[in-house]
């Protein structure tokens, strides 16, 4: 058994702290300017299933995050047909969980641009353990 762990593509929020509040954290797209590493991590793993000949699609779990769903996605075009023509894998084996959702506890850059006064100051609460 191999287990893989990823994180999603760099996201707008990366590259403005400001589409956090914009957009909502969960609803932060991929940066279109690095999408294309996720159709790149797809044919790299394609290559690693060629090489170890792996012969049954893997699982895959994300959050309900939109950045990670779009980096998975970019990886299964990636992974292409690799499995066969029956391309149903990429939906059969693909796991959603709000267990893998991020947290928004810890540091947070944007907390000066949360708009919501309670909001923001439970932010900056849990943001200092």
């Amino acid at each position: 058994m191999r287990i893989l762990i990823g994180r999603h593509a760099p996201s707008m929020g990366q590259k403005d702290s400001l589409n956090y509040s914009k957009f909502s954290d969960a609803r932060v797209p991929i940066d279109p300017d690095y999408a294309h590493l996720t159709l790149l991590c797809g044919q790299f793993m394609r290559e690693a299933f060629e090489h170890f000949d792996i012969q049954t699609p893997p699982l895959f779990w994300s959050s309900q995050f939109l950045r990670a769903q779009q980096s998975y996605s970019g990886i299964a075009e990636g992974i292409g047909d690799y499995f066969g023509e029956d391309l149903s894998w990429k939906t059969k084996r693909w796991h959603i969980d709000t267990l893998l959702n991020e947290q928004s506890f810890g540091f947070l850059p944007y907390i000066d641009t949360i708009k919501n006064p309670i909001k923001r100051g439970l932010a900056q609460i849990f943001s200092e353990f």
